[in-house]
This record gives structure tokens, sequence and C-alpha cells, in this order.
């Protein structure tokens, strides 16, 4: 076999992962934490996974564990095999900011004392709209709109979970509409339906005071250095598994205003078209990465994102967007 074969043999077995340096998306990494939480099913029956003698079962839409291992290695940067393509893909444009009064401490003060006094959540469903960069480096060219998800998660009354992923509205990098996009939006992508106690969740009950959030958090296992881009990506993990009453919510955006290195960037406009305040740091990966949650004073938390703000990737130009979550 000569060089030139065995390159396209190893193309060929290329798995589609994001490029090297790419984040991933909420659901990717909260599979990838159970993946770790726990030793890898044995078998499937019945629609379940089948573990050895003592292990519970989990949901079936967790047996991707090899496929997401893969996908997170190479989001990574653990597996790099070819040079990055040239080409530029599309990415959200980013959040405009307009000045904003006060300190970053002092508007998330004020925020978390509104969103005290707005009344408890007695909504069973949790729904988000996300998206990420998905581009394979190999692909002959890159994506030229932007494909968010619709996710929709319904706590039932007898303890079982339903999860329903719908195509969301394409648009280009300009914020026109895809027209004739297919699959068409609203096109379920995948669902299913975990039977009570099949899930083992990352967060117990979230707390009511500011205190009780590093201990809440350090349990999770979704923090480990205590950064503040930490925090911001572990709350992107939180509000997409469980639906937070004022109180729990209030007490999350205190505990954020005790947090170094948070810029208060200025009112914006998220991407579901809602009014709210950024606050961004970038003390995950300094100089690279830009975590951003944008806050509300009536609603709370309003979405989170992730833009490059590096130089050594070629498939975006610095800053660019490369993920978000908006909670509806």
């Amino acid at each position: 076999m000569n060089d030139d074969e065995l390159t396209a043999r190893l193309r060929a077995a290329r798995p589609h992962t994001p490029r090297r340096g790419q984040t991933i998306d909420a659901r990717q990494e909260t599979l990838l934490k159970q993946i770790v939480a726990e030793p890898a099913p044995v078998g499937i029956v019945s629609g379940r996974t089948r573990r050895g003698p003592g292990w519970h079962t989990r949901p079936i839409w967790l047996v991707a564990a090899s496929v997401m291992l893969v996908i997170v290695l190479g989001a990574l940067g653990s597996i790099a095999l070819f040079q990055p393509s040239a080409a530029v893909a599309a990415t959200p444009k980013l959040l405009t900011p307009e000045p904003v009064d006060g300190t970053s401490k002092e508007n998330l003060m004020r925020i978390s004392d509104d969103v005290r006094g707005t009344g408890p959540a007695g909504d069973r469903r949790i729904r988000f709209q996300t998206w990420a960069l998905a581009f394979d480096p190999e692909a002959a060219t890159p994506p030229r709109f932007i494909a968010p998800e619709e996710h929709e998660i319904v706590h039932l009354p007898d303890g079982s979970v339903s999860v329903t992923v719908r195509a969301g509205m394409p648009y280009g990098a300009d914020g026109e509409l895809v027209p004739d996009a297919s699959p068409a939006p609203g096109t379920v992508l995948w669902s299913d339906v975990q039977a009570a106690g099949d899930a083992t969740p990352l967060f117990g009950p979230p707390p009511t005071e500011e205190s009780q959030i590093t201990e809440f958090f350090k349990k999770s296992g979704t923090v480990s250095s205590g950064t503040s881009g930490e925090y911001f990506s572990a709350i992107r993990l939180l509000l997409s598994e469980k639906a937070l009453s004022s109180e729990q919510e209030a007490a999350l955006i205190g505990f954020l205003a005790t947090l170094p290195d948070i810029k208060v960037d200025g009112t914006v406009t998220d991407r579901l078209g809602r009014d709210g305040v950024a606050f961004s740091t970038d003390s995950r990966s300094p100089g690279e990465y830009r975590d951003t949650l944008v806050l509300s004073a009536s609603v709370g938390i309003l979405s989170y994102e992730v833009a490059y703000i590096g130089s050594s990737r070629t498939d975006i130009q610095a800053p660019a967007v490369i993920e978000y979550i908006a909670w509806q």
C-alpha cells in the first residue's frame, strides 16, 4: 500500500467530528459528562441499555457513547490527522452591546433582586434553541448558513422525561432566512422518552442560597478550576436539565456577582429578539474563547454563547460566534 492509498483510507475512516479547537454544544457536553461518570453499557435489550450485575439502566439516547467521545476528542484537538482547510464557515452575527451604567456586580445584584420577586416557576417544560458550529475541515465547502435546533424536554407526572429535537429556522451569516430549507423548520430530528429512574441527572436540587452554589457545582463535576467561564458553561448545562424557581435562579445570579473577571458588555438583543444585559469573560480559555451570558430583570438568564477570539483557526475569522443556546 503506497502513501496515497493509506491517506485515502484514513480519510474514508475518519469520523465526522468538529474541527480542532471547536467547542461542543450543551447536549454533547452533557452526554460526555454522563459517559465518563458511568461504565460503558455492555449491550442493548428492548430499547434499553443493559449493564452487568449491579448497574442501573440508562436511556437509549445515551448509548451513542463511543460516537460522542470521538466528537469530544476531535473538539479538544486530541485527534488531528490532516491540515485544516482555508475555507471560512458561516457564523451568526456578534451581539451589539450598548453601554449600561454600573459595574458588573451592581448589574448582576440588581437583576438577582428583580428575579427573586417574580414568583415560582410552575412549568414542567424546558425549551431552548441551540446552535454550534459543525464544520468538517475535509469537506469541499464549509456551511453557508446557520441551522439551529429547537429542544423541548418535558418532565411528565409519572417521572418519565420526553425529549424532542426539531429543526429550527435556518439563516445566513447576514441574518436573512434561508428559503426552501431542508429539513423544513419544525421537522422532528430525533425524540425519545426516558422511563422514570432511567436517567442519572448531572445536578441535584439547585440551592436557594448564594453561599451554597459553589458546593452545588462542585458536586456535579461540571466545574474543576473554578474560573468564571467554567461557571458560565456549567450554568448552560444546568438550565438545559432543570427548570429553576425564581428563588433558585436569583441565588444563581447573585452568586455570579461574587465572581471575578466578569465584564458587563451592555444591553443587547439576544438571538430570540429579547432585550437583556450581556456579561462576558474569557477566563475559561484566555485569549482564545469568550463566554457570554445574557440576563433579563424580568425573566432571568436568557441565553449563553461562545465566541472565538483567537488567531490560530482558519475555518472562521475572529471574533466569531461558534455556539449559542437561548432558553424560551
